[in-house]
């Protein structure tokens, strides 16, 4: 199904000599489920596109439809209750209200969406257990590191169970090895069915997206697919354990080796006892 469709979007500010194309003629379509990184240099349109993608912005030319849905037209209200609903916000400076715990940066977004205050904290909780900070419920983002602050600002993001997660840089200002974990993460989001947009520009990680659409000038200029990489290694990791590893008999073989031994010592008793009437039939010789 498809979630989001762009037809002829176009983006820009100021009129005459002074206008200034974000965005160019873009036409694209993003299906439920997918994982997209958005790619380019600066001022070739990637957050401007992001962020009609997040009704953070409208557009100026063009048809935008989000759930099948023409929001091209909506008002800033009508764009409000969509983000606040259906769209989930990672950012790079992870945006976590310093003055306030883990467990109630996640909530946030269901106050704001006026979910009482035992099934919020229930559900943040829970969101905090998933991206494995269960032990740091009650800490304050200055007591985190940056990896664990943008597990919270994951966690917050899914908590009104988005149709969408956007991601802008979610690695941006993290070291190799929490980037990395951070990415495993949005891997294992995306496989449990979560359709997640993501803005980056380092070309190692947008080649564990499924998909990646490149701009230039505000254009269009390459959408192509990617290996679904967690997926893909996870089957390929069974498949090569699969092919190590002998083959280990199974309940049905031990069964049969089993009645086949007790066959032989059956044998083996029945030879025994006619041996031994020979014997008391000639006197005991043999």
């Amino acid at each position: 199904m498809s979630l989001i469709k762009f037809q002829s979007v176009s983006r820009y500010y100021g009129h005459d000599d002074a206008k200034t194309i974000a965005l160019d003629d873009i036409t694209l379509t993003i299906e439920s489920g997918e994982f997209v990184a958005i790619m380019g240099k600066s001022g070739s349109g990637k957050s401007t596109l992001m962020n009609i993608i997040g009704m953070l912005d409208g557009l100026s030319d063009g048809t935008y439809t989000f759930d099948e849905v023409d929001v091209s037209g909506f008002k800033d209200s009508k764009r409000a209750y969509i983000r606040q609903n259906k769209i989930g916000f990672i950012f790079q400076s992870f945006n976590l209200l310093q003055r306030h715990t883990a467990i109630d940066n996640v909530a946030l977004p269901m106050v704001y969406a006026k979910l009482n205050r035992f099934s919020r904290d229930k559900r943040a909780a829970g969101l905090l257990r998933k991206v494995g900070l269960e032990d740091r419920v009650y800490h304050f983002p200055n007591e985190l590191s940056g990896g664990q602050m943008q597990r919270v600002a994951i966690a917050r993001a899914l908590a009104n169970k988005p149709n969408i997660i956007l991601a802008d840089e979610p690695t941006g200002n993290l070291d190799t090895e929490s980037g990395a974990n951070i990415m495993t993460l949005l891997q294992g989001l995306n496989a449990a069915g979560n359709t997640i947009i993501m803005v980056t520009h380092d070309p190692d990680i947008a080649k564990l997206a499924s998909r990646i659409i490149n701009l230039r000038d505000g254009k269009l200029v390459d959408d192509s697919l990617t290996k679904p990489a967690a997926s893909t290694k996870r089957a390929d990791s069974k498949e090569s354990v699969a092919e190590q590893e002998p083959e280990k008999p199974t309940k049905t073989n031990k069964q049969t080796n089993s009645k086949a031994k007790d066959k032989k010592k059956s044998k083996f008793k029945t030879s025994t006892k006619k041996k031994s009437k020979t014997k008391q039939k000639h006197g005991g010789k043999s």
